[in-house]
């Protein structure tokens, strides 16, 4: 059964990388974007951003409740800040940029997103950079669904208790989807299907929350983090490819 154009087949691929989205995104605290994103952008590029963010707000909702103790608030509000800008900003270019330019967009800000987050500072992130990540991470989530990147820099800075990672990214996640999601409505770019779509990953959603629950203790021993970007540099590169050669 298609949904709307989607084959099962498409569909099935769907559901393997929500779910091990899901459980890269549980142990490690992003990651989520990288894996889905890039797959949804091969096998149907309107699905991106808008139902990849309707399932990030239920996944990233549970995360959030999961570690809730342990959120860094103050950060968390700077964060915000900028993402209520950097949404704005992603509103417009969904809007000024054609369909193709912004699958070769998404391509490129997956290619630019594992850059970043293979990048190690040696600085003491303050308000301004957590600002300035939150405006860039609201641009990205906004126009394609990838916001963890420039947040995960700036909390990179420093050692920090992985339950702090995760919960106060997450919580900016969650933020930011609802407000990205807003601003898809507004733009016009938000249709049933997508809902549809969405709910039809659910259940793989739920699988892999279900496994990081049980994995984040051990699961990030220094290789996960490098297969990620790995597979999403290559796929980011194939959209990239895919929306240039049409």
């Amino acid at each position: 059964m298609a949904v709307d154009g989607i084959s099962l087949v498409d569909t099935l691929v769907g559901m393997v990388a929500v779910a091990v989205g899901a459980l890269t995104q549980g142990s490690i605290g992003f990651g989520f974007g990288l894996i889905v994103v890039p797959a949804l952008g091969l096998a149907r590029p309107d699905a991106v951003p808008a139902t990849v963010l309707l399932i990030a707000v239920p996944m990233t909702t549970w995360l959030s409740l999961r570690e809730r103790a342990d959120i860094d608030k103050p950060g968390f509000v700077v964060i915000t800040a900028g993402r209520l800008a950097g949404t704005v900003g992603g509103v417009w270019l969904l809007v000024a940029v054609a369909r193709d330019s912004l699958t070769v967009l998404t391509g490129a800000v997956v290619v630019v997103a594992v850059g970043l987050s293979w990048l190690a500072p040696d600085f003491e992130a303050g308000r301004p950079s957590r600002l300035v990540a939150g405006v860039v991470s609201g641009i990205m989530t906004t126009i394609a669904a990838i916001g963890g990147p420039p947040l995960a820099l700036v909390y990179s800075d420093r050692p920090r208790p992985g339950a702090q990672l995760r919960s106060t990214l997450n919580l900016s996640f969650l933020v930011g989807a609802l407000l990205s999601l807003g601003g898809l409505v507004l733009a016009g770019h938000l249709r049933g299907w997508h809902v549809l779509l969405a709910l039809r990953l659910l259940p793989a959603l739920a699988l892999g929350l279900a496994a990081s629950g049980r994995a984040r203790h051990w699961l990030d021993r220094g290789w996960l983090r490098p297969a990620v970007y790995a597979y999403a540099a290559v796929a980011g590169v194939a959209v990239l490819a895919r929306g240039l050669l049409g």
